[in-house]
């Protein structure tokens, strides 16, 4: 119970860390405004809601009916967190460039083998759904791995 509890809590930390590293990030990195990009995100924002909501068992429809707001609203809604989303990645892949990071077949690897440990799925399926997309896989790594740069250098 004591390990569970000490693993919970460095998770907390090391979340609201990362959290908060972004969050300077953003702040203090001048990025310029691309509405593509942000409409680009918009709508990768508006997939994960829908893709959330049937993970719940519903449907985007009675949502709507919920909030009584269209897929215009919800995007109005989160438009500020999508410009966000658009500025960091965007600097996370000015480090990514600038350090010359990469993402090795092992680290991809991994990461697909967590995904299917984490979905009680086996290995091969996951690679199969991720075929045609492994580009997120690693985005997500290259991401990690350029915010991975900027911590070791506010240690030093």
């Amino acid at each position: 119970m004591k390990t569970q509890l000490k693993s919970q809590k460095e998770t907390e930390v090391e979340n609201k860390f990362f959290s908060d590293l972004t969050s300077a990030l953003i702040e203090c990195c001048k990025v310029e405004d691309s509405e593509a990009l942000l409409n680009s995100e918009l709508d990768t924002m508006l997939r994960e809601v829908e893709m959330n909501l049937q993970q719940q068992g519903l449907s985007f429809e009675l949502y709507e009916q919920f909030t009584g707001k269209n897929k215009d609203a919800i995007k109005a809604d989160l438009t500020d967190q999508a410009k966000d989303r658009v500025k960091l990645n965007l600097i996370l892949a000015a480090i990514v460039e600038a350090e010359n990071i990469e993402v090795t077949d092992e680290e991809r690897n991994s990461e697909l083998e967590t995904i299917a440990n984490t979905y009680n799925r086996d290995l091969e399926e996951i690679k199969q759904i991720f075929a045609q997309n492994m580009y997120q896989i690693d985005a997500d790594i290259l991401n990690r791995k350029a915010l991975d740069v900027v911590k070791e250098n506010l240690k030093k």
